[in-house]
């Protein structure tokens, strides 16, 4: 309701877009768990543009809705994603005191 309270076409078409991609990540990361799919490594990325860069391109496409520049950082917004969901996968895998604090592998077992 907020974003379309700003009545910017721009800000709710992004936060559309990408909130579908986010639950499509979340979906595929879930599948994966729940058959204990394997993905290949093109599917982890993927899952990983959709789940976690989601957030990250939602943020810059909703700063680009109100702004007179339009600078293409979408891409710089996928690597950022990218990095962060392996980063939290591998620290998962890991680190004792992230493991303690959310158990082993909670992330893949979770989606």
């Amino acid at each position: 309701d907020r974003i379309r309270a700003l009545k910017n076409a721009e800000a709710l078409d992004a936060m559309v877009d990408e909130m579908v991609k986010l639950h499509r990540g979340q979906g595929m990361d879930i599948y994966w768990r729940d058959t204990t799919t394997v993905p290949s490594e093109d599917e982890y990325r993927t899952m990983a543009s959709h789940k976690t860069g989601g957030l990250f391109r939602l943020c810059i496409r909703l700063m680009a809705a109100f702004s007179d520049k339009k600078l293409k950082l979408v891409p710089l917004a996928e690597h950022l994603g990218l990095l962060f969901q392996i980063r939290d996968d591998y620290i998962n895998l890991t680190q004792h005191k992230y493991m303690k604090g959310k158990g082993f592998c909670v992330d893949l077992k979770e989606g």
